[in-house]
C-alpha cells in the first residue's frame, strides 16, 4: 500500500501544481516580466512537496550560496531525481532536451514551470536555447542545465559540452558548479549493488525505474555547493566549461 499511496500522493500533487501554472501562464499574458521569475519559485515548491512524499533528504555544504539570481548552475546529472533535488534549494528553470515535453504528466509539468527546451536535431535548436537561456539569465532568473548531456550511472561524470556556457558569456552572469552525491538507499549506502535504485540511464524505462523508487523508504543525497565562476574571466565557453567540470568533479564521489 506505501508505494501506492506515494504515487496517488506525488500524482495529486503535480496536477495541483500543474493547475496552479497553468492559471498563472494565463495571468502571465499581461505581465510577462514576471512570468519567468514566478514559474521558477512554484518549481521550487514543488520539488520540496516532492521530497516529502518520495521521502528523500537533502544536505548542502560547502563555500557557496544557491540562493543567489541571475546564475548559471550546472551540476553532474544521474537521475530524473537530479531535478527534484536541485530544485528544491533555489528558485531555478531548467534546460532539457525536447522530447521531454512529450513525456506525460512531467513533460506539462517541465512546459508548465517555464522549462527552456533544446533540440539538439533542428539546426537552430542550440542557438535558440541558448537565446533562450541568455535571455532568462539577463532577467535575472536562474537557469540549470546538465552540461554532461545524459545521466550517468554515478561512477563517473561524463565531458561536459560546452555550447550552452555562451550564455554564461554573453550574459556576462555567474557560473555556479554544484556537484551532487547519493549517500544512502533505504538506510545503506549507494554503491554498485543497490545504485540502480536511484541512478536512471541508458535504456531504463521510467515507469518501471520509478515503481521501484517509490517502494523505497528513505534516499539522502548530498550537494555540495562551490564558489562562483565569474563568466567574464573565460571569454571561451571551453574554458569556463573545463573549469566547472574541474570543480565539480572534485567533489564528486563516484559510486563504487
Amino acid at each position: 500500500m506505501r508505494p501506492l499511496w506515494k504515487l496517488f500522493l506525488f500524482l495529486a500533487a503535480s496536477l495541483f501544481f500543474l493547475c496552479v501554472g497553468a492559471v498563472l501562464s494565463v495571468l502571465m499574458i499581461v505581465t510577462p516580466k514576471f512570468h519567468q521569475r514566478i514559474t521558477s519559485r512554484l518549481v521550487e515548491l514543488w520539488a520540496r512537496t516532492m521530497l516529502r512524499i518520495l521521502e528523500i533528504t537533502v544536505s548542502v555544504a560547502g563555500p557557496g550560496t544557491m540562493r543567489g539570481t541571475g546564475m548559471m548552475i550546472v551540476s553532474n546529472h544521474q537521475s530524473y531525481l537530479d531535478i527534484i533535488v536541485l530544485a528544491s534549494k533555489t528558485a531555478t528553470l531548467f534546460v532539457a532536451k525536447k522530447d521531454v515535453r512529450s513525456w506525460p504528466l512531467l513533460g506539462w509539468l517541465a512546459a508548465i514551470g517555464g522549462t527552456l527546451f533544446i533540440d539538439r536535431t533542428a539546426f537552430r535548436g542550440a542557438i535558440d536555447a541558448m537565446e533562450g537561456i541568455t535571455l532568462a539569465l539577463q532577467n535575472n532568473v536562474n537557469v540549470l542545465f546538465f552540461p554532461e548531456g545524459t545521466s550517468t550511472n554515478g561512477g563517473h561524470i561524463a565531458p561536459f559540452k560546452p555550447s550552452l556556457f555562451r550564455s554564461a558569456v554573453k550574459a556576462e552572469c555567474p557560473v555556479l558548479p554544484v556537484t551532487l552525491n547519493y549517500c544512502t538507499v533505504a538506510g545503506s549506502p549507494v554503491n554498485r549493488s543497490n545504485r540502480d535504485l536511484i541512478c536512471w540511464y541508458g535504456a531504463m524505462t521510467f515507469s518501471d525505474h520509478f515503481w521501484s523508487l517509490l517502494n523505497i523508504r528513505t534516499i539522502h543525497a548530498s550537494i555540495t555547493v562551490h564558489n562562483t565562476l565569474q563568466s567574464s574571466a573565460h571569454h571561451d565557453p571551453k574554458l569556463l566549461s573545463e573549469s566547472a567540470f574541474t570543480v565539480i568533479a572534485n567533489g564528486f564521489t563516484p559510486i563504487e
